[in-house]
């Protein structure tokens, strides 16, 4: 991988972070309060100015509650250089113990991964508006947001 394509992806990540810190209404100071970074130090590694560790960049998450993950890109998928994430988004609710896949394609769900045996897709959202709802569970995106959380599960549970 080229410098400049590693330099576009962590741009593309600390800005990520940066709009989730203004959804949220977290501030500069409030990030130096809990940080200890400077505010200058803090607008440069947000607007991709400066390249922070790993130690920086988990720090910041923490303020916001979040965590540092990696996901896996689902096979035979190429995500785009101007993409922040793939087909699929994977969310999990620490709090709630709950698991979320985000289709962001149309139709745009979200669908909850009810955690029983066997596991189950069940529609809580839908963004777009589509003829018949209730089919929704049969098109073929959801075959594939199966094989990403089983890939997932795989990957965290080693299989079982």
């Amino acid at each position: 991988m080229s410098k400049e394509l590693i330099q576009k992806k962590r741009v593309k990540l600390m800005q990520y972070l940066a709009k989730l810190f203004q959804s949220e209404g977290i501030s500069y100071s409030k990030l130096e309060k809990e940080t200890g970074f400077i505010p200058s130090n803090i607008s440069r590694m947000l607007n991709g100015k400066y390249s922070p560790g790993l130690d920086h960049v988990i720090q910041l998450a923490d303020v916001g509650d979040y965590d540092v993950v990696f996901v896996k890109k689902m096979l035979n998928q190429h995500v785009d250089d101007e993409q922040i994430s793939p087909k699929f988004l994977l969310s999990i609710d620490h709090k709630n113990h709950e698991l979320y896949v985000l289709h962001r394609q149309f139709p745009a769900c979200l669908i909850w991964v009810k955690q029983e045996t066997p596991v189950q897709f069940i529609v809580q959202d839908l963004y777009d508006d589509v003829e018949n709802p209730a089919d929704i569970l049969n098109m073929p995106f959801v075959e594939e947001a199966k094989a990403f959380y089983r890939e997932y599960a795989e990957g965290l549970y080693g299989g079982n």
